[in-house]
């Protein structure tokens, strides 16, 4: 890997406008994949709106303890889902860790739920 590179092009003589344009170039196709390449994590792709329906889907099967191995593999969109997890460096295979992070998550937004209404009831 190249960790520092000075060149000296005269930007003025003529025949280096070439060679600036392809370094320029060359440049700009870096930064577009950096861009591309940038980390993405589970909370990522959790909360990506792309998977919104299949998060909710996921979701309420967890309030309604339902969530297992079958029913998460059976939730519409959830190949796409898979797929992104994988390029963001989540081990698939290991799909119970990951029903686990969407059950904690539930229960903790249940839980912030029940602290924001404590002592509060409603009466007829």
């Amino acid at each position: 890997m190249i960790k520092e590179l000075t060149i000296t092009i005269n930007p003025e003589d003529e025949s280096n406008t070439e060679r600036i344009n392809q370094l320029k170039d060359a440049i700009s196709r870096y930064e577009a994949l950096l861009e591309e390449t940038q980390e993405t994590s589970f909370v990522d792709v959790y909360n990506s709106a792309d998977f919104a329906v299949v998060t909710k889907n996921l979701e309420e099967l967890a309030k309604k303890g339902e969530l297992t191995v079958d029913t998460f593999n059976n939730v519409e969109g959830i190949d796409a889902f898979k797929t992104a997890l994988e390029g963001a460096g989540v081990d698939i295979n290991d799909i119970g860790t990951i029903i686990d992070s969407i059950i904690l998550k539930v229960s903790k937004a249940n839980d912030s739920l029940d602290e924001m209404s404590g002592g509060w009831s409603l009466s007829e």
